[in-house]
């Protein structure tokens, strides 16, 4: 029976990148969440910040690279994954390319067959309790790994051509392919693997096939999400290319923080789709002192500068990047408070679990409430922003106006915003935050959030009057 997994289709920048697919599998009947081999966020790594974030799913690792690991590091890895999600694993391995063999270990294996088959025996034999006495050609292991009970973990190998296919017969549970057509699978991947776990007398593998692949839908552009954005960038030609590159990211960071100098007589404008580029033009916004930017190929804007940027910005998780030296992070509200920073990250609110009004507030007020939180969510989370009462509002914008250059009106501003006349009073539920209110935050809350949610709500501020606000 064929099952259906997710593989994460990028390498990570950041663990919670990991997240959209880890609860993609949780949510849905997919089987397991694989990623390949990283060299920025590392899949074992990935996989246990997800598990931290609630998400405990099936994982596999299709698949990491011989010359990267001894087999016990390998091994006890995959084991400590195990343990982390208390879930299965398929720990994939393969020898990589030659070129990674000899920047590595000094030379590129001489028989690639017969490095893997020693990796994986060790391997095998490291997880299932065994003193691993072995001296190969490749490979030299002579420990066994602290004896503790863990969930299943399989042994992968990857295999693109019949001999591998063979080896993966004799010695994996599963065999792991990459780009395969479907009859090259069923004419020659498949009778290898039977050969093989003939020759050894053991069950064929299972046979794990990786096919990217994006989902169709009318306002989707196949080119859009298969091509690299390699866009050629229209540049004032009297700046120098560092000149250029450090106002490129002071427009860009202007136009997500409103900043102090973002009040200039430039506009500044970024685009999700260069589709619209056009409508831009034709509305009169693309001209003289407008700065635009448009993923993919620019096209033309008449006077306007146009930058192009490569990635996208209107999915949380995504980055926006600039010239291939700047990267601009993209998160949601739902994840801010777990969001590893390491880097500019705009916080942006993308669906209905970043934001729920608190109960009393309707029509237009929802939206003037919506702006105060976006300008407090500059300074910390939104989920800490709507338990709050006027009291611990007005600190905090003491505290953001004396230590950070806010424009002059700022306070003023959010003040107004999340003041709202005639607020019906709630309930007090004994955490310090109106019932209504309190119900809402945790059924907005992440997963795991639910404690955490609560202890944000139990204040130990001078008490005072509190408010849905």
């Amino acid at each position: 029976m064929t099952a259906y997994s997710v593989l994460i289709p990028f390498l990570p920048h950041r663990p919670e990148q990991v997240l959209p697919f880890a609860a993609l599998v949780w949510h849905t009947p997919a089987a397991r969440l694989w990623q390949g081999q990283s060299l920025l966020t590392e899949a074992h790594q990935g996989f246990a910040h997800a598990t931290g974030a609630g998400f405990r799913v099936p994982t596999g690792l299709g698949v990491t690279l011989m010359p990267l690991r001894h087999p016990y590091e390998a091994a006890m890895q995959a084991r400590s994954l195990a343990l982390t999600t208390g879930q299965p694993v398929v720990a994939g391995f393969g020898p990589g390319a030659t070129s990674l063999q000899r920047a590595l270990l000094g030379r590129p294996y001489g028989s690639p067959l017969t490095a893997a088959r020693e990796y994986l025996t060790a391997v095998r034999g490291l997880l299932a309790g065994e003193v691993v006495d072995l001296d190969g050609r490749y490979v030299s292991c002579h420990a066994a790994l602290p004896a503790h009970p863990a969930p299943t973990v399989e042994l992968g190998l990857g295999v693109l051509r019949p001999a591998m296919a063979r080896l993966a017969g004799e010695v994996a549970d599963v065999a792991v392919t990459w780009l395969t057509p479907a009859r090259y699978l069923r004419r020659t991947v498949l009778p290898a693997l039977r050969e093989g776990a003939a020759a050894a007398g053991r069950p064929v593998p299972r046979l794990t096939a990786m096919v990217p692949v994006a989902l169709a839908q009318p306002d989707r552009q196949p080119d859009r999400v298969a091509a690299a954005d390699r866009a050629p960038r229209r540049r004032p030609a009297a700046m120098s290319q560092e000149e250029i590159v450090m106002s490129n990211r002071r427009h860009l960071m202007l136009w997500a923080t409103a900043g102090p100098g973002a009040a200039d007589a430039t506009t500044r404008i970024v685009l999700d789709d260069a589709a619209h580029l056009p409508a831009v033009v034709d509305c009169g916004l693309a001209k003289a002192g407008t700065v635009l930017f448009v993923p993919g190929e620019p096209g033309d804007a008449g006077a306007a500068t146009v930058v192009g940027y490569e990635g996208q910005i209107d999915e949380p998780g995504a980055e926006l990047v600039l010239d291939e030296s700047f990267y601009l992070q993209i998160q949601s509200y739902a994840l801010s408070g777990y969001t590893s920073v390491v880097g500019p990250t705009l916080i942006r609110i993308a669906d209905e679990t970043d934001f729920r009004a608190p109960a009393g507030i309707t029509g237009a007020d929802v939206d003037r409430y919506a702006l105060g939180c976006l300008r407090l969510g500059v300074f910390v989370p939104l989920t800490v922003v709507v338990p709050w009462g006027d009291y611990k509002v007005g600190e905090l914008l003491t505290l953001i106006e004396d230590k950070f250059a806010v424009p002059a009106d700022f306070a003023a501003r959010v003040r107004a915003d999340l003041t709202v006349a005639d607020r019906p009073a709630l309930p007090d539920t004994g955490t310090g935050t109106p019932a209504g209110l309190h119900t809402g935050i945790l059924a907005a809350a992440t997963p795991h959030d639910a404690a955490r949610t609560a202890a944000h709500c139990r204040s130990s501020d001078p008490p005072a009057p509190l408010t849905a606000g």
